[in-house]
């Protein structure tokens, strides 16, 4: 996981920020590896109406299936969630909405020709500058 999505589910698991962090977790699309989008999901499945409460030993066998607690553990071992707090959390969102956003311009881009893009450009253009096709039926032989 990225350390952006490793500060998210670190807020889940701290009590101050567990509320904002149980939010932000269950954002499956925003995430950007396969393992967060998993955990993601787990946390929804596990934990579909309210946050868990008290610290995370006391609820985390409760997060289905079994591989996303040994996950979660690992998150809550993790170095970079040792100073976690409200900006720090802000920060990861944001790059995280940056890359989901960069992910979908991407997607677009792969999913367009490239060639109908250049045409309806030169045609665009075309009206702009007042240009008129100055083709006939008649002229067009095949």
């Amino acid at each position: 996981m990225t350390g952006a999505e490793i500060s998210i589910f670190g807020a889940f698991l701290d009590e101050k920020l567990r509320t904002s962090g149980w939010v932000l977790s269950r954002a499956t699309d925003f995430f950007m590896t396969k393992t967060a989008r998993e955990l993601s999901q787990a946390i929804v499945n596990s934990f579909p109406s309210r946050p868990p409460v008290g610290p995370p030993n006391n609820w985390i066998s409760q997060l289905l299936p079994e591989e996303m607690q040994d996950l979660l553990s690992e998150v809550l071992t993790d170095e970079r969630i040792a100073n976690l707090s409200e900006e720090f959390v802000a920060d990861a969102v944001e790059k995280l909405k940056t890359k989901r956003e960069d992910r979908k311009r991407r997607s677009e881009l792969e999913g367009s020709t490239g060639l109908d893009d250049k045409a309806k450009i030169f045609e665009q253009l075309k009206e702009r500058k007042g240009i008129k096709d100055e083709t006939s039926p008649e002229d067009d032989l095949f």
